[in-house]
């Protein structure tokens, strides 16, 4: 136990260092959105686009949410009544997916700038922090990670313990999820997510349909 505490307590100093990097994430993310605010997430065409995504998404969660309860009962219509049943809704639900991906790529193409915006804030502000923090960890793992990892985690840092943390690691991170929050605070967050997408994707792949 003393070890595994030995292990993850920081150095006063370096606790500071530590949240000095994080406030200075946080403030690169704000900075990011807030450009990203004006020039693109403000625009009407993209606003239009945007809450056309949602719009189609929400009727998607709907069509799923009426199917599963009914999923018997829908069986037996479309089997011994031949109405619309459980076959034509997934075919209804297949054509929303398709035009909530289709959807989502429009927007993606409107977003070349606010990706833009990022690799600049980003790569305006890296050499800042790291000047601040040369060769220095600004935290430990509570754990050795995979060798694959370590490029990630230490980067350039000296010295032989494998736990140590370097700033652009803690930078890398801590930007994406700022900017991910602002993002959902603005009220522009992807629905579904990219997760959701994917699955979308993956499900109509699998029933031969081109996405």
């Amino acid at each position: 136990m003393d070890e595994y505490q030995r292990l993850i307590e920081l150095p006063p100093f370096e606790k500071f260092d530590l949240l000095l990097v994080i406030l200075f994430s946080i403030l690169a993310g704000i900075i990011s959105e807030t450009l990203s605010y004006f020039l693109l997430y403000n625009r009407g065409d993209y606003r239009t686009k945007h809450n056309e995504a949602v719009q189609i998404y929400e009727q998607i969660f709907l069509c799923i949410s009426r199917q599963f309860p009914y999923h018997v009962e829908l069986n037996v219509k479309h089997d011994t009544l031949g109405k619309k049943g459980k076959n034509e809704k997934v075919t209804d639900q297949e054509e929303l997916e398709l035009k909530f991906l289709r959807k989502l790529n429009e927007i993606r193409d409107l977003r070349y700038l606010s990706t833009l915006i990022t690799g600049v804030t980003f790569m305006t502000l890296m050499p800042v922090l790291m000047s601040l923090f040369e060769a220095t960890p600004v935290g430990k793992l509570p754990f050795i990670p995979f060798k694959f990892m370590l490029y990630f985690t230490r980067s350039d840092l000296p010295g032989s313990d494998l736990t140590d943390v370097s700033p652009a690691f803690i930078y890398t991170i801590v930007i994406m999820l700022a900017k991910n929050n602002i993002k959902s605070y603005l009220g522009f967050a992807q629905p579904g997510g990219t997760l959701g997408e994917l699955i979308l994707k993956t499900k109509l792949r699998e029933k031969g349909i081109e996405v």
